[in-house]
């Protein structure tokens, strides 16, 4: 027997003693009440309940909800490795495995070094490649493989990725600066030919034209100078550098396409049409 029963027993109890003195018609009355107010009782009890188990739903809901987002979101924004591998003294020669009196206290060989660490998506098998196209599994990005043999100026390249065609697909765009800073492979370069990028991107055309892309050029993103808006960035894979330069010289190309976009149709409002 629960406390409740208990009670209403206790209740019961009480109330027949004191109802032996009263008349019947008193009697039916007084019990008419109770039944009333323990149906009320009942009913507000149930209401309780219910609402309980309706907000406990309603909490798992939205936590399923929030789970599957977060999971979306970090397979959209990964962060891959650097490439580096090796870490160094301070005077620039390659340390090892030897070289363990930097990382107990600081001296020749400085802790914490990206090459030791190495944080991040690895390089290996990272990319997935047929003749015209990239996918890079780490960001989920799906990059034009090989440039094409011209340089073109911001707007011209913008039009360009736009109405490209390549792999089958007819989406392409120009990376922002943190998309193509994304495929810098800072354990690559030698700072004079071989380029900061992964071999699966290296290309090299036929002839002796030395004005003709190059692998290791500077490439334009998308990206405007907040301070300069006639100036746009650009990424350099001849050490992976990044910086900015006006709008109207000409740089390579290297298109993409996925990626994390906003579900926004149009992405912007615009009165009137805009002339190429």
């Amino acid at each position: 027997m629960t406390i409740e029963e208990l009670k209403i027993l206790r209740f019961r109890f009480a109330r027949q003693n004191y109802m032996i003195g009263l008349d019947l018609e008193s009697t039916l009355t007084i019990r008419k009440k109770e039944n009333n107010i323990l149906k009320e009782r009942g009913i507000r009890m149930k209401t309780k309940k219910t609402i309980a188990v309706q907000f406990f739903f309603l909490c798992l809901i939205v936590c399923l909800v929030g789970c599957s987002a977060a999971v979306t979101s970090s397979n959209n924004c990964n962060l891959p490795a650097t490439g580096q591998g090796d870490w160094y003294q301070n005077n620039g020669d390659v340390s090892n495995c030897d070289d363990n009196v930097g990382f107990d206290r600081p001296a020749d060989v400085p802790p914490g070094q990206d090459g030791r660490i190495m944080a991040g998506c690895s390089m290996d098998g990272r990319y997935v490649a047929d003749e015209s196209v990239v996918i890079d599994t780490c960001t989920n990005l799906t990059w034009q493989r090989f440039p094409r043999n011209e340089r073109k100026n911001w707007s011209e390249a913008l039009v360009f990725a736009r109405d490209l065609t390549l792999g089958g697909f007819d989406d392409w765009r120009i990376p922002n600066v943190h998309e193509l800073l994304s495929l810098v492979h800072y354990g690559r370069s030698n700072g004079i030919g071989i380029p900061a990028l992964d071999p699966v991107f290296d290309f090299s055309f036929d002839g002796d034209d030395v004005s003709g892309v190059r692998s290791y050029d500077n490439y334009w993103t998308s990206t405007s100078v907040n301070h300069l808006k006639g100036s746009a960035w650009y990424v350099s894979f001849i050490n992976g550098e990044h910086g900015f330069v006006e709008k109207s010289l000409k740089q390579s190309i290297r298109a993409v396409r996925g990626g994390f976009i906003p579900l926004r149709t149009p992405v912007i409002q615009c009165s009137g049409s805009i002339s190429q």
